[in-house]
């Protein structure tokens, strides 16, 4: 199993933010943005499923009361749709741009720019170690590209602002006093909320699938997406290899705490109906990304 280097929580960002100022000059995020686009499929494929996926944006009711859909962008896809496509928005010098995560290929996934209509960032495929290239007696050299293995999306999910937040979290002041609407015991705490906000600016994200042939359960990742303007998008196994509930989706599974730099992931255990005994201890135990006592 892959184990990650990664240290810091999933939410663990320096922002430079001193001043009562930058609190108060938080832009408002959109609304409903997982409502705002949505994917339009077409099966283009049949046995062997594969589609055509085109994005459309909800810009309002006509004055007939029909939705009003522009579309904004298009990809095909080499597998069955899933749930890969998750809209998100992420605040960028001030200001809130909206992307998607999708995933073009079953083995990897993309950030889609719904500005642009153009894919900004690629998780790069698995390579070939020295010990594989062996393996494959000449079909594949190390460092080759491994497209058809690796990890499979199946859900994605990216906490949006407004899953935490309502409209009273936003910061206003009093044009008179300059007072904050909010009962805050000082600039202080105003700050540490703000910094709270910033757990949910598309700066991270988590997806639900499955190493290619090990579809009986879901697993879960870690997704940074702290840069992608900069093109590059990583994931990484830092829980573990840890299932996830089927009859849940993923973002159900989670619960985030902000406060303490947490997620909590519901994890099964399955029991047998007749003895009532857990089965798969080694499984569920092991394979969790345990923190040592002294960490």
């Amino acid at each position: 199993m892959e184990k990650s280097s990664v240290a810091q929580p999933p939410f663990c960002y320096d922002w430079d933010m001193t001043t009562i100022e930058d609190y108060l000059n938080f832009p408002a995020p959109t609304k409903n943005i997982r409502e705002m686009y949505k994917p339009q499929v077409t099966v283009t494929s049949s046995g062997w499923t594969k589609v055509h996926v085109d994005v459309m944006r909800h810009d309002g009711i006509s004055s007939d009361g029909e939705e009003i859909l522009t579309k904004v962008a298009e990809y095909d896809r080499n597998y069955s749709m899933l749930k890969t496509f998750e809209p998100f928005q992420q605040l960028q010098d001030g200001l809130w741009r909206h992307y998607a995560l999708i995933s073009t290929r079953y083995t990897r996934l993309e950030v889609l720019d719904l500005q642009s209509g153009e894919i900004i960032a690629v998780q790069p495929y698995p390579k070939v170690d020295k010990e594989y290239a062996e393996m494959s007696k000449g079909k594949y050299a190390e460092g080759d590209d491994l497209p058809s293995f690796g990890f499979c999306p199946m859900d994605f999910y990216v906490p949006d602002w407004w899953d935490e937040y309502n409209e009273s979290y936003l910061p206003k002041a009093d044009p008179e006093t300059g007072k904050l609407s909010h009962d805050f015991r000082s600039d202080d705490y105003a700050i540490e909320l703000y910094k709270e906000f910033h757990a949910y600016t598309g700066q991270w994200g988590l997806y639900g699938g499955c190493v290619w042939g090990d579809d009986i359960t879901s697993k879960i990742r870690y997704i940074d997406l702290s840069r992608i303007s900069e093109g590059i998008v990583s994931a990484d196994e830092r829980f573990g290899y840890v299932n996830l509930p089927n009859h849940l989706t993923l973002k159900e599974s989670v619960n985030i705490n902000v406060d303490d730099g947490y997620v909590e992931i519901l994890t099964p255990i399955m029991f047998r109906m007749d003895t009532g005994k857990a089965m798969n201890k080694n499984f569920v135990v092991d394979y969790i990304n345990w923190e040592a006592p002294n960490d």
